[in-house]
C-alpha cells in the first residue's frame, strides 16, 4: 500500500524542464561524446563522419527499419506483462497529455543523437581498443541498458525485455561498425519516437 501511494504522488515535470534535459542529453552527452573519443580510440570522428556520409540513405533506411522494428516488439513485451514500476514512474513522470508531437520529435532527436555520440563513440571504441569486438559491443549494450535503470533487480521488469533491450542495443553497437554511427542515432531515434507517441496515446485514451 504505502509503495503504490508514493508511485502515484509524483508529479510530472513541466514541460520547459523536460526540453532541457533533453537539450542537456544532446549537448552535454554530445559533446561529451565528441571530446573523449580522440582520447580513447585511434577512430577519428572526421573517419566517422565521413563513413556516415558515404552510407547517408542506406544509414537513414535501414537505421529506420531498425528502430521501428525494435520499438513494436518493445511494445508486444510490454503489453504482454503486468505494468512494471518503472513504466509508471516513467509515465507520471512525463507531461504526456501535455507533450506536443514537435516536443516528442525534439526529445527523441536529444536522445537518439546525444546518446549513440557518447556510448557509441568513445565508449565503444574505446572498449575495443581492449577486447574483443563481440565482447566490446556487448558490454557496451549492457553498460547502456544498465545506466537506463533495466538491469536493476528491484525493478518488476519481466527479463525478456531486459535481453530485448540489450540485444537492440547490441545491434545498435553492431551497425555503427558495420554501417555507420548515423544508423545507429537513426535507430534510437526511430525508437524513442514510437515509443513516446504510444505512450502519449495511451494516456490520452485512458
Amino acid at each position: 500500500m504505502r509503495k503504490s501511494k508514493a508511485i502515484s504522488t509524483i508529479q510530472p515535470l513541466p514541460i520547459r524542464q523536460l526540453l532541457f534535459l533533453g537539450l542537456i542529453t544532446l549537448l552535454g552527452m554530445g559533446g561529451l561524446g565528441l571530446v573523449l573519443l580522440p582520447y580513447t580510440s585511434e577512430i577519428t570522428w572526421q573517419i566517422l563522419f565521413e563513413k556516415s556520409s558515404s552510407h547517408l540513405y542506406s544509414s537513414l533506411s535501414v537505421g529506420g527499419g531498425i528502430g521501428l522494428g525494435a520499438s513494436l516488439v518493445s511494445l508486444f513485451i510490454s503489453r504482454s506483462y503486468p505494468t512494471s514500476d518503472l513504466e509508471r514512474k516513467l509515465r507520471q513522470r512525463l507531461p504526456l497529455h501535455a507533450m506536443s508531437s514537435l516536443t516528442i520529435i525534439f526529445l527523441s532527436l536529444c536522445a537518439g543523437i546525444g546518446e549513440e555520440l557518447l556510448f557509441r563513440g568513445p565508449l565503444l571504441f574505446g572498449l575495443f581498443e581492449y577486447i574483443s569486438l563481440p565482447a566490446s559491443i556487448l558490454l557496451n549494450a549492457i553498460f547502456f541498458v544498465g545506466l537506463h535503470g533495466y538491469l536493476n533487480p528491484r525493478q518488476d521488469l519481466p527479463w525478456i525485455l531486459r535481453l530485448w533491450l540489450i540485444a537492440f542495443s547490441s545491434v545498435l553497437g553492431l551497425v555503427t561498425i558495420g554501417l555507420s554511427i548515423t544508423c545507429a542515432m537513426t535507430a534510437h531515434t526511430i525508437y524513442d519516437l514510437v515509443l513516446l507517441h504510444a505512450m502519449r496515446r495511451d494516456s490520452l485514451s485512458a
